[in-house]
């Protein structure tokens, strides 16, 4: 009689069945649907028979046994349920029997024909595939270019190779820099590719797992090399710029113009002066001179700005905003008169 030794496997999610360990003296391994129809055999190489991705889906069961012949006990059957992938040792032991006319009642030893380890893979592993650089939409003068992806692979499977492809921007290949011999469920990488000069290009990386399973990054990026120098045109101005509006004068003046309009309407005008003057002075240096010339520069800008407002006032007496200062800037006069130049001068 035939003799079946080994355990059913009810599969989670899809799985591939790629090779079983046996302990005995079996010669082939087995795989049978729950009906005896055969899906795939295997001899032993040692203790490895090795299957080429037997597939089993969600919610099947499949037996996997080992042969060896002699008497056993019929209807010896356990059923199992395993998760979906990784390696399983020590299971217990079951017996599967085939039609056969000579049975015996003796119940043999199933210890030296038991299945110590199957090895399955998820047929639906899922990999990740993320480009890094250069950037999407770059432009570069350079022509060799380091393209750096990363990877990353679930469901028990490893990266086994990755291929760099990069195109013209009409879909034409350009070219390929393939790496293989990879190991591992994750990596980054870069490959280089030597690109024609002033070209539009798309590039994005592919990588193969274990499973047999290859894959892109979801959007290719694009890269322009453009290796020639800009073209400037140096012309003549075709209109006229008018200088009349430029003056030459001393810094000092600045900050005296500064402080005579931020004194107005202020109760104690020295002492707003000094504080514009301690924050000009942290920046820019003043000379002893330029302290000195100070305040007269401020009471000569205020008469100035009197003098003009009057002036214009008989041009355009009914224009109020010629007058919107001139009040607070004669109050102001009045009372900067009473401060003695040295006074104003320490503070």
């Amino acid at each position: 009689s035939t003799l079946r030794l080994g355990v059913n496997v009810s599969a989670k999610t899809d799985l591939n069945i790629t090779s079983v360990k046996k302990n005995g003296t079996a010669t082939t391994a087995f795989i049978y649907f729950p009906n005896d129809s055969l899906i795939a055999s295997s001899t032993f190489s040692g203790d490895i028979a090795t299957f080429n991705n037997v597939q089993v889906n969600q919610g099947e069961t499949v037996s996997v046994l080992t042969g060896h012949s002699g008497a056993f006990t019929p209807g010896r059957n356990i059923t199992m349920t395993y998760p979906i992938n990784g390696t399983y040792l020590d299971w217990v032991n079951g017996v599967r029997f085939t039609t056969s006319t000579n049975t015996s009642s003796q119940e043999i030893s199933t210890r030296l024909f038991m299945i110590v380890e199957i090895n399955v893979s998820n047929v639906n592993a899922q990999g990740q595939v993320n480009l890094t650089s250069p950037p999407n939409n770059n432009i570069t003068s350079e022509t060799i270019i380091f393209f750096n992806a990363t990877a990353t692979i679930t469901g028990g499977a490893t990266i086994v190779n990755r291929t760099l492809f990069v195109w013209y921007s009409n879909g034409t290949l350009f070219g390929t820099n393939a790496t293989t011999g990879l190991s591992g469920a994750s990596e980054v990488a870069l490959d280089t590719l030597d690109l024609d000069a002033n070209n539009s290009y798309l590039w994005n990386k592919e990588y193969c797992d274990s499973d047999g399973d290859c894959g892109f990054s979801p959007l290719n990026f694009s890269i322009e090399v453009d290796t020639e120098a800009p073209i400037i045109d140096i012309e003549r101005p075709i209109g006229i710029i008018d200088f009349g509006e430029i003056g030459f004068g001393k810094t000092i003046f600045e900050l005296a113009i500064a402080i005579a309009y931020l004194m107005l309407d202020q109760e104690d005008p020295l002492l707003s002066a000094f504080h514009v003057v301690k924050g000009y002075f942290e920046k820019f240096s003043l000379t002893n001179l330029e302290l000195k010339v100070l305040f007269p520069l401020i009471c000569a800008r205020l008469c100035m700005s009197v003098c003009s407002s009057a002036y214009q006032i008989k041009i355009e007496p009914e224009n109020d905003y010629l007058t919107i200062n001139e009040k607070q800037a004669w109050d102001l006069l009045f009372k900067l008169e009473k401060y003695p130049l040295q006074f104003a001068y320490q503070t």
